[in-house]
């Protein structure tokens, strides 16, 4: 039986020992570290933008903004009742009617020179009165579009703008399948970024193992056990995945924080900010996920890139090379 103070055996707390100190001590520890810098750097800005996808994909499902175009010789009493009726429905979050008007006056504010053009060859207000519909989700868009064509709206709904309201929903649906195929892609990083994690790991402990071959045949000659053989090399790769780990994260919030100073778009003011908004918010759900995923992933690299050099091996202690 193992000797044990308090609760662990005396064995281990050496392996650990052993473990912390060739990490601190041992060449090349540096030049692992930054190698897996880069990749958990890689990792950390895949996840990043798989929630921002994720964003994109729930900012388009969850609410679509379309325009129906009112005639010209729709009565006022008409609009208003296709207003409400619009107002009715529970896929509808928000309606409002944008006069020609009113139109007129947000264009000028965006593009001077184009009222200036308008003017300047007398062409009148070309802007048709509108209704700005929002709804909850992209999948309502169907069920609204045939709301609208009904006969008693045939009045006040302009049919030649039925088809461009269409079109703003066959877009919509486009754009979310293109994110969607990104996140794939996303993902599919993510797993090749794993996957050379861990032949770094195995790398690494095969180089370990090689510089300290004269005390690992000495260990199995005295019947150490494969567990205690292994905990150095799992407790030295952890520290140095973990301080990888936790300059990657560093990294990335400078980035995130530059970003909006690089792309202006994006910034809280700029012309993404409702996307912006709600990826932050989606970042921050999921960072308790987030961490405790990649503190788990530091674990299971370790182990199984130990296990592949050290608890592989079935061959004799004095016949086993390294």
């Amino acid at each position: 039986m193992p000797l044990t103070t308090g609760s662990m055996p005396v064995s281990w707390k050496r392996g650990m020992k052993r473990g912390f100190r060739h990490a601190l001590r041992s060449e090349g520890s540096l030049m692992s570290v930054a190698a897996l810098l880069g990749m958990f750097v890689l990792l950390q800005v895949l996840i990043v933008s798989i929630v921002g996808a994720q964003a994109g994909l729930g900012f388009l499902r969850e609410r679509l903004d379309l325009r129906v175009e009112v005639r010209d010789t729709a009565t006022d009493s008409d609009v208003q009742d296709f207003i409400q009726a619009i107002h009715g429905l529970p896929s509808v979050t928000d309606v409002v009617f944008i006069t020609r008007e009113q139109a007129m006056a947000r264009q000028k504010q965006r593009d001077p020179t184009f009222v200036d053009f308008l003017g300047k060859f007398g062409i009148e207000n070309p802007f048709p009165d509108t209704v700005g519909v929002r709804l909850k989700r992209l999948d309502d868009a169907p069920e609204f579009l045939t709301f609208i064509q009904q006969a008693k709206y045939a009045p006040v709904v302009n049919p030649a703008f039925l088809t461009q309201t269409t079109d703003q929903q066959q877009q919509a649906e486009k754009l979310s399948m293109i994110v969607e195929s990104s996140q794939l892609l996303l993902w599919c990083g993510v797993g090749l970024v794993l996957v050379v994690l861990l032949l770094i790991v195995i790398e690494f402990i095969r180089r370990r193992s090689l510089l300290r071959h004269e005390e690992i045949t000495i260990q199995q000659l005295v019947g150490i056990s494969t567990a205690d053989l292994s905990l150095p090399f799992i407790v030295e790769m952890m520290s140095l995945l973990v301080v990888a780990l936790l300059l990657s994260w560093i990294v990335v919030l400078v980035i995130l924080f530059m970003l909006p100073f690089a792309i202006p778009a994006i910034g809280l003011g700029g012309v993404l900010a409702p996307w912006t908004r709600y990826s932050l918010d989606l970042l921050q759900w999921w960072s308790p996920w987030i961490l405790l995923s990649e503190v788990v992933m530091v674990i299971v690299l370790a182990v199984v890139g130990t296990s592949c050099i050290v608890w592989s091996r079935k061959t004799p202690p004095h016949l086993m090379e390294y």
